[in-house]
């Protein structure tokens, strides 16, 4: 009871379903309903997000642009992405600028990588990636007061290794992507 209590104070954004597989990962013997009855009868609940009526007003606003909005900056990161890990057989997007401008298609194309742009407007083309940033802004983002940069990378940085390495995923059977990857790793490399 006491590893739930301490786990669901750790992971305020948690529901009972993963806060039982981090149990069972910690060794524990229980199932999904058993935790579902136990936080009931704590008062246990995962916090909503209120809404904040007139808590902010504007009477002017700007947008300070750190870095250029060319593609310059999504090329770099694409090329030192591929130098580490290898190129991909097919790259999917939206259609924002930097991904429709000259220098992210020239660097694709002479990669060989397959160019694929979702439709106007369609986050639901690339679910997987939207839902990434959702988590990452519920999870960490909005936890914080951001005040610099170098914080925002941080805590950023911490919690990618934390969803790779910790946070169990529902899609994965519960399990961390480092997980299911590498299991998958083993059974071809055993085949």
């Amino acid at each position: 009871m006491a590893d739930m209590i301490e786990l669901t104070r750790q992971y305020g954004r948690y529901g009972y379903r993963r806060i039982a597989a981090l149990l069972r990962d910690a060794g524990w013997l229980v199932n999904d309903k058993r935790v579902e009855r136990l936080w009931r009868r704590e008062g246990l609940k995962v916090p909503m997000k209120q809404p904040k009526k007139g808590r902010l007003w504007l009477n002017d606003g700007s947008c300070v642009r750190l870095r250029p909005e060319d593609a310059s900056f999504c090329v770099e990161v694409l090329e030192e992405a591929i130098a580490r890990y290898g190129k991909p057989e097919i790259m999917n997007t939206d259609q924002g600028s930097q991904y429709t401008g000259t220098g992210w298609i020239t660097t694709l194309t002479k990669a060989e990588i397959k160019i694929s742009m979702d439709g106007r407007g369609r986050y639901l083309d690339n679910i997987f990636i939207e839902r990434l940033w959702r988590s990452l802004k519920q999870e960490a983002v909005y936890l914080h007061e951001i005040t610099d940069g170098f914080q925002a990378k941080r805590i950023i940085d911490n919690w990618i290794e934390f969803y790779n390495h910790e946070r169990p995923h529902t899609a994965l059977d519960k399990r961390t992507p480092d997980t299911a990857y590498f299991t998958q790793a083993e059974i071809r490399k055993a085949a």
